[in-house]
């Protein structure tokens, strides 16, 4: 077991050294950079030199895009070697994100205070995708070719096929707009509220809408692989051997189908540690929530390169925890597998 998880710690490493080159080197093809953005009228009115902006590119290790220049600012990012100014290196290894063009503070700051609230909506909205989705696959499979599985069977293509704005738009239209049920956009009314829990409903009844599309886009294609996995282990010879032995139903379905259905979703819930924390970026632009995915998306139009390259390793990071932590629970799930290899 100990071996196993350094082993794949040290895999771990490698591929967060890996991602991070291929972050860095494609941040800084984006066309556009945050200082071209900000001093781009300040130099057609005069107030600027095009000097003074080459001289703050240099000074954020922006002013050559060669090959070289990119690998010598991916290592100043880094902290492996110190900036043009500085004796000192101060990068990511040193616990240093850097600071941010566009928001003026630390990166880590920034993501500190604003990936709360896109965590909050998207832990919500997970449980209730596999609350629904497991139960609603699994009898999908049972009673297959009847109603409910019909049912559950369009359910999923329409979640899986709207793009999230689409839908999310739809929603504001129709609870928002026509019914008057829930408000259109932002995290909180204009009316200031006396008392903290006051406040804390009011952003509540404004996460509904943000949290009940998460639910309708996620929960089809969950519903529809516990479908088919239940149907694959629905026909397996051990599942026919344990009716013959008497055991009712609900006995063979939710004690020897369900366990073998969670081994595939366990490898689909790799991926949520990071959508977690990440934030919808297109679903917080769209319902204007203050959460980490609209300030990223944000930085990334206006050639942000700290912000997006502190947001993209953030989700690399818990990419690969994700992972690690789905590679752990096999065991759980599945006594036939070792982790002493």
């Amino acid at each position: 077991m100990v071996k196993y998880v350094v082993k794949r710690l040290l895999y771990s490493l490698l591929i967060l050294i890996l991602a991070s080159m291929i972050i860095y080197g494609l941040v800084r093809c984006i066309p556009n950079d945050y200082i071209d953005t900000k001093m781009l009228p300040l130099l057609q009115n005069g107030t600027a030199s095009q000097e003074t902006i080459d001289n703050m590119k240099k000074l954020y290790g922006l002013d050559d895009n060669s090959f070289k220049g990119i690998a010598k600012g991916y290592f100043v990012w880094l902290g492996v070697i110190p900036p043009t100014d500085s004796d000192k290196c101060n990068g990511v290894l040193q616990g240093n994100l850097g600071d941010s063009f566009m928001y003026s503070d630390s990166v880590s700051a920034i993501m500190g205070r604003s990936m709360w609230i896109s965590f909050a909506i998207a832990i919500i909205a997970y449980i209730l995708v596999y609350v629904i989705s497991i139960p609603l696959g699994i009898q999908s499979a049972v009673h297959q070719y009847g109603p409910l599985d019909y049912g559950v069977t369009a359910f999923t293509m329409v979640g899986i096929s709207l793009p999230s704005f689409f839908l999310a738009t739809l929603f504001i239209k129709f609870f928002a707009v026509d019914l008057g049920w829930f408000p259109q956009t932002g995290l909180e009314s204009g009316t200031s509220f006396s008392s903290g829990f006051e406040k804390f409903l009011d952003q509540v009844y404004h996460c509904i809408l943000p949290m009940l599309t998460l639910v309708v886009l996620s929960v089809g294609g969950n519903m529809r692989h516990t479908r088919t996995n239940t149907l694959e282990v629905l026909n397996a010879d051990y599942i026919r051997t344990a009716r013959a032995k008497g055991l009712s139903e609900n006995s063979v379905i939710y004690k020897h189908v369900f366990r073998n259905t969670m081994i595939p979703m366990v490898t689909m819930m790799a991926g949520i540690l990071p959508s977690l924390f990440g934030g919808a970026m297109i679903l917080e632009q769209v319902f204007g929530l203050p959460g980490i995915g609209q300030l990223a998306y944000k930085a990334l139009t206006v050639g942000d390169i700290p912000f997006i390259m502190g947001y993209e390793m953030f989700l690399a990071i818990l990419s690969v925890i994700g992972t690690l932590l789905s590679d752990l629970t096999y065991a759980l799930v599945d006594p036939r597998i070792k982790l002493d290899r």
